[in-house]
């Protein structure tokens, strides 16, 4: 608004939501495509008794999650392209591994809750897993805008 000289909320509100539905909607395309592909390759892995490759897959499956949650989440604090956010996910769980674990393991706690308690949890858990993700990567978020800035 500062740079454009003109204040028009409702306006920028509409052209932000259009640009970042664009760009997360392919962004989440591409990773959820890659997802299904590695789901798939989980389940015929473990279907034909290779336990070794299907947990192979299965790390990658979890890195790629990760790194797709981390994305997204970059996408809502900070103005990226595709490429910017194809690489903000890696970077980010490589320089901090303890965040990426911490969303790994509320992903899995989720997953778990939602499989004992299907009606209740299913009314808040990808809220509450939107939450707790953000809560995680709000600090990395805010030290890698102060790095930017520099």
């Amino acid at each position: 608004m500062l740079r454009e000289g003109s204040i028009t909320p409702v306006k920028d509100f509409f052209m932000d939501y259009k640009t970042n539905f664009k760009l997360s909607f392919i962004y989440w395309f591409i990773q959820l495509t890659i997802l299904l592909i590695l789901f798939v390759d989980f389940f015929y892995m473990l279907q034909k008794n290779n336990l070794i490759l299907a947990c192979v897959v299965a790390i990658i499956l979890a890195i790629v999650f990760i790194t797709t949650s981390i994305g997204l989440s970059v996408l809502s604090r900070f103005e990226s392209n595709m490429k910017t956010l194809l690489k903000a996910g890696p970077f980010i769980l490589l320089r901090f591994p303890g965040k990426a674990f911490l969303h790994l393991s509320t992903s899995v706690i989720l997953v778990v809750f939602f499989y004992y308690v299907p009606a209740v949890s299913f009314l808040f858990a990808f809220s509450l897993f939107g939450f707790i993700l953000m809560y995680y990567t709000n600090p990395v978020l805010y030290r890698l805008e102060k790095e930017l800035k520099k």
